[in-house]
């Protein structure tokens, strides 16, 4: 009798011990979301709205300056003419460098283009012998196949301005020079009058060429004469598939002898 309410204990412990070791249930997770709102139309593109301006602080290019108004830069003066208002001039268009050079005849001694056979004046005036020349060329030029020579791309024009009283006249000189010639590099004598260039002579011979004693050459009612060397986009010194020696132009001695204006002469 006394044993009974033991033997109903035990399995209530055991029950209970059954319940404490099972796992906990995994809480309640709450996961955050939200509503991402449509996007919008952007507004219609204002260019006065949205352009901003900008101006000089003073001075030429500030606003109310010529050349200048609420909007921005007009570039017009208000009276019919160009304003720059503010902004420095650069064409990227215009050819850099001018290669035309009165240079010592040394650089051309015992070379191709050797000046030293064509003759001075020898008038006694400050030089006795034949020591400059108007060269079209460049000299230790970094980067250049040919250090001394010419270039691709070169329109060069040495231009002597007529007097206004001469109603004619004619121009004699000594050259040499060496370029690829033909079509493509060569040497151009120009007589211009109102912007028209009427030739006066010209030379498209390939190669290293001796010194010639040219003209004289008769020219009328001109403004000036102009000495052009032209050469294409390859074969130069510069790119080494020409080689000159040394190249463009060479020209000196020179006698322009004016009707009714003074004679002129160099050496």
């Amino acid at each position: 009798m006394k044993t009974r309410p033991l033997l109903l204990l035990l399995p209530l412990l055991a029950v209970a011990a059954t319940a404490h070791a099972r796992e906990a249930q995994a809480p309640l997770r709450t996961y955050f979301s939200a509503e991402v709102p449509r996007a919008e139309a952007p507004p219609a593109y204002s260019e006065r709205a949205d352009t901003l301006f900008l101006f000089a602080a003073s001075g030429s290019g500030a606003w109310g300056a010529p050349g200048t108004d609420d909007r921005g830069y007009t570039f017009d003066d208000g009276a019919g003419g160009p304003a720059t208002a503010g902004w420095s001039l650069y064409d990227a268009s215009a050819q850099l460098g001018a290669f035309w050079h009165l240079q010592a005849l040394t650089l051309s001694n015992g070379h191709g283009t050797d000046f030293s056979s064509a003759d001075d004046f020898a008038d006694g005036g400050p030089t006795a012998g034949n020591d400059f020349a108007w060269w079209c060329g460049v000299e230790n030029v970094c980067g250049w196949a040919n250090a001394a020579g010419y270039g691709n791309n070169w329109d060069q024009y040495l231009v002597l301005d007529v007097p206004p009283g001469a109603t004619g006249g004619t121009i004699a000189f000594d050259y040499v020079g060496d370029f690829e010639g033909q079509s493509f590099d060569y040497f151009t004598l120009y007589a211009a009058a109102g912007g028209v260039l009427d030739v006066l002579t010209d030379n498209h011979v390939q190669g290293e060429q001796a010194v010639l004693h040219v003209g004289p050459l008769a020219f009328g009612d001109v403004d000036s004469l102009v000495f052009a060397f032209h050469s294409d986009g390859g074969w130069s010194d510069q790119d080494g598939s020409y080689l000159s020696d040394i190249g463009a132009v060479w020209i000196d001695n020179l006698v322009v002898d004016y009707d009714g204006a003074p004679d002129i002469a160099w050496d």
